[in-house]
């Protein structure tokens, strides 16, 4: 807490860490945006409806009308691709897990 009158302390490494984070997710979205860009459509909304709507995989296959297990192997692959991806756009193994293994969140 700060004292009345007195000013913030600042923390330049919070500071840091918290820009290299937002420059980190800029380069995360621009690269995800790219591989995605280069999939089908049909690919495309599955990754939306997974990660964007946080669909169960057995919900888009009714949805699509597919077999489940084609489609846990379907999204497998194209997660292979994103986190290729990430990967050559210098992305740390952590920021790559936490995007690519919750799909609960944008």
């Amino acid at each position: 807490s700060v004292a009345p009158g007195a000013a913030p302390t600042v923390d330049p490494d919070r500071d840091l860490f918290t820009a290299e984070r937002r420059q980190s997710a800029r380069a995360a979205a621009a690269a995800i945006d790219e591989a995605m860009a280069k999939m089908d459509a049909e690919s495309q909304l599955i990754l939306r409806m997974r990660f964007w709507n946080s669909r169960k995989v057995s919900q888009i296959a009714a949805a699509l009308r597919t077999d489940a297990r084609r489609l846990y192997k379907r999204i497998d692959r194209m997660l292979e691709t994103l986190r290729a991806a990430l990967e050559k756009a210098g992305i740390d193994r952590e920021m790559i897990s936490d995007l690519l293994d919750h799909p609960d969140h944008e």
